[in-house]
């Protein structure tokens, strides 16, 4: 919910959500959901200008379950993206209630919810007046 703090995710065995110090961009999707794939090459547009200008990250979760076919499609994203193959059973996606791909959430330094997006579009106006 918007105003709250953000459930801390394990990334990797040594990363958690938590220590990102920046804004981020929470994104849950897989490499099967088309929208998913449609919405990338949008993150991949956006990341860049967001990065430079308003010092923002990306966190991509996927709710891949096939290591190769997560490989292949995120493995020439710039911006950060992480999978631990157990599709909707991820851990990440349950506390944080998803229940649909793609999901966006829009996080303070902090990780205070600031907005959930409806799409990349509505990300990229809040983050280019607010942040």
């Amino acid at each position: 919910k918007v105003g709250n703090t953000a459930p801390d995710i394990q990334l990797t065995d040594s990363m958690k959500l938590s220590d990102i110090k920046k804004s981020t961009l929470l994104v849950f999707g897989a490499s099967s959901c088309i929208h998913c794939k449609e919405q990338t090459k949008d993150l991949d547009k956006f990341y860049k200008s967001w990065k430079e200008e308003h010092e923002l990250e990306i966190v991509y979760i996927s709710l891949d379950t096939n290591k190769s076919e997560y490989e292949n499609f995120y493995k020439k994203k710039t911006w950060n993206s992480y999978c631990d193959y157990q599709g909707w059973e991820t851990k990440a996606a349950k506390d944080y209630y998803v229940d649909a791909t793609p999901t966006y959430l829009l996080l303070d330094e902090n990780r205070k919810i600031l907005l959930h997006p409806k799409s990349l579009v509505h990300a990229d106006v809040w983050i280019n007046n607010r942040l």
